[in-house]
């Protein structure tokens, strides 16, 4: 309701955790929430519990400090193999295998969007970030397509028939 068009939000048990809006591409604003919502849920992760900061250090810096590590958890991020400041202690990233399961262990994650989802690279995205269910209008010239590719991947889609993408 309150994002510009062309909006994508990931919520866990009602919560919003990854909101993209105001893309040129359906699909951009799929993966900007969806990587929003891989972060909010990496955050909670024990191992952020390790990592520490110099003494007198602000919270920002900690909050720096806990997206680095996230980002060194995220194989397909550049940077993971640049040198820790000094005074940190980050502990070791994760591994591909224990970032999924971690991801997978929310439930449910569901994704919506304000107008159709056009085509299957928005499902395969979202079904990279462990989504269970897309609500959509629907509408689409591909509806069937998407569907199928929302099937093969396991992944309840639900036409809403209301579309909120006005222009």
């Amino acid at each position: 309701k309150h994002t510009p068009s062309n909006a994508v939000c990931v919520a866990h048990r009602g919560q919003a955790i990854g909101i993209g809006g105001g893309q040129q591409a359906r699909i951009y604003a799929t993966r900007a929430a969806c990587d929003k919502a891989d972060a909010w849920r990496l955050h909670l992760h024990s191992r952020v519990s390790e990592i520490s900061v110099g003494e007198g250090a602000s919270r920002t810096k900690r909050v720096q400090l806990v997206r680095r590590w996230i980002e060194r958890s995220s194989s397909a991020l550049p940077g993971h193999d640049r040198q820790q400041p000094p005074h940190t202690n980050l502990p070791e990233p994760l591994a591909r295998e224990e970032r999924e399961a971690w991801l997978a262990s929310f439930a449910p994650v569901v994704l919506s969007s304000d107008g159709d989802v056009p085509f299957r690279d928005n499902v395969d995205r979202a079904h990279c970030s462990h989504v269970q269910a897309i609500a959509q209008p629907g509408g689409s010239a591909n509806d069937a397509l998407v569907t199928a590719a929302a099937n093969e991947a396991s992944i309840v889609m639900v036409h809403t028939g209301v579309r909120l993408f006005w222009h």
